[in-house]
């Protein structure tokens, strides 16, 4: 009776941990954004402007809108919002601007400061200004602070520089040494303007999350510039002390430096410990991806609660569903261990939005090819052979693969531009399903060669080609000799249609 009951309580006691935290409130509003750009007559060559918003939950941590400029100067659009945060625009210069989700902004740009990176004119004028709306107040309050932050610490450079030459310890001076320095400029600023409530929300979270985002961020920076195996960078027993205070909580406000920190957070997560990640990178190597996985969902579970747990498990299993693996995500996914009903709805509208992806199989603008499985020491010879006397741009290439997918409609345009000569698309997918392969050609309407490789004929061609990551490139010409084993994307699109040109 004693372990029943003790068991009772242990697991009441597991939820209401779980459950701490004050559930997301979000609802997807629209906010306006629209104005007038002043001397646009001068610059009628710079009709956009581009806002740039984070994105806290999908694998693109960045949307990206344009709003056009008519013959008037004036500019409209709107953007759907979860959640109060920080965005910035660029038309020449750049500035940042807060809004929650509702809210209207009126803007007045100034084209003649275009290039005039100060985001501000000789007489004192920032080249934006909010001039209705609801959000005038915290947006003057926002430039006139960054206008006076310490140039020392505001200037990239500097922290790009710290990021790839200073030694751990060092780096934790400088950016604690930085938020004390930014710190104490605030106070002075506080002193003499009445700033608002969501602009004081806002530099309390860059302060902090810069910190931290950066933190982060380290390891993988100097590893990369230096040249040396991230595992490598020995960190003090005590680099990330600063992660203590975080609390996992925290949901009301996102500032660009807290969505950084979430996104760096989350592949910290997933590789600490690092002998239990190395478990399940054995394992995707086996193609054992659902076991390897799980090991990863387990390190997410141990070592998260709250909100930022409900988060990282949703950017998990949306990861699986972006990549269009679907048995491996209806094998792998539990909803009770994500205690937020927002989140869990989100996940289910994208898995049915997958399902029906999946069920299209009908490829009937490409040419799916088979090759004996057989075959993997002369694959390159079985493939080459049916396209002799031409010339063939391969590309290794995969469904789960973002950057492949970004590529492919250039390589539409490429196919278009050498329709009825010489010239062979081939693609070469790997290391997924063929129900994933066929369903990514029909509903993408890839046209082109399509081949489906095994894991032993990727591995051959990997050896051969120098393969260390796709999307890759490689291009053969009509005699069957490998011209280039590195070849241009097909987004580089003059290069590449130069070099095929002189192939030809």
């Amino acid at each position: 009776m004693k372990s029943k009951l003790l068991v009772t309580i242990l697991f009441f006691t597991a939820v209401c941990r779980m459950s701490s935290y004050a559930q997301v409130k979000w609802q997807k509003e629209s906010v306006t954004i629209s104005g007038k750009v002043l001397n646009f007559e001068k610059h009628k060559d710079h009709s956009v402007i581009n806002f740039y918003f984070k994105d806290l939950i999908n694998r693109n941590s960045q949307n990206v809108y344009a709003a056009e400029i008519d013959s008037k100067g004036s500019f409209f659009i709107k953007v759907p919002l979860l959640y109060p945060q920080d965005f910035y625009l660029t038309y020449g210069s750049r500035i940042n601007l807060l809004c929650t989700p509702g809210d209207s902004l009126f803007l007045n740009i100034d084209a003649d400061i275009f290039n005039d990176f100060s985001n501000e004119s000789p007489n004192g004028h920032f080249f934006v200004r909010i001039t209705k709306g609801n959000r005038i107040k915290d947006n003057t309050d926002l430039m006139s602070f960054m206008q006076g932050l310490p140039r020392k610490a505001f200037y990239a450079e500097s922290r790009d520089e710290a990021l790839i030459h200073k030694l751990p310890a060092d780096f934790i001076l400088y950016i604690t040494g930085r938020e004390k320095e930014y710190r104490n400029y605030w106070n002075e600023f506080q002193k003499s303007n009445k700033t608002t409530s969501l602009f004081n929300k806002w530099v309390e979270e860059q302060l902090k999350y810069e910190t931290l985002a950066d933190l982060m961020t380290y390891p993988s920076c100097y590893a990369r510039e230096n040249m040396i195996a991230e595992d490598s960078v020995k960190l003090p027993d005590n680099y990330y002390a600063l992660l203590k205070p975080y609390n996992m909580n925290d949901c009301q406000f996102f500032s660009t430096k807290y969505a950084d920190f979430l996104s760096e957070y989350y592949r910290f997560v997933l590789k600490n410990p690092g002998d239990s990640a190395n478990k399940a990178h054995q394992l995707f190597k086996k193609q054992e991806i659902v076991a390897g996985a799980q090991i990863l969902l387990r390190m997410i579970r141990q070592n998260t609660s709250g909100f930022t747990r409900n988060l990282i498990l949703t950017k998990f299993y949306l990861d699986a569903i972006e990549g269009n693996q679907l048995k491996e995500f209806e094998a792998l996914y539990d909803s009770r261990f994500i205690t937020d009903p927002f989140f869990i709805n989100i996940i289910s509208f994208e898995h049915v939005k997958l399902k029906k992806f999946m069920a299209n199989q009908v490829t009937d603008g490409a040419n799916l090819i088979t090759i004996k499985s057989s075959v993997s020491k002369n694959v390159i010879d079985t493939i080459l052979t049916k396209y002799k006397d031409k010339v063939v741009y391969i590309d290794f290439w995969a469904p789960w693969c973002s950057p492949c997918m970004f590529e492919m409609p250039y390589s539409k345009f490429l196919q278009k531009e050498f329709k009825n000569r010489d010239v062979i698309f081939l693609y070469l997918a790997n290391r997924c399903s063929e129900e994933s392969w066929k369903a990514t050609i029909a509903n993408d309407k890839l046209t082109g060669e399509h081949i489906l490789l095994t894991d032993d004929q990727f591995k051959v061609l990997s050896a051969e080609f120098g393969i260390s990551g796709i999307p890759h490139y490689v291009l053969i010409d009509k005699k069957g000799n490998i011209v280039s084993k590195s070849a241009a994307r097909p987004s580089q699109k003059e290069l590449l249609i130069k070099f095929i040109n002189d192939i030809l």
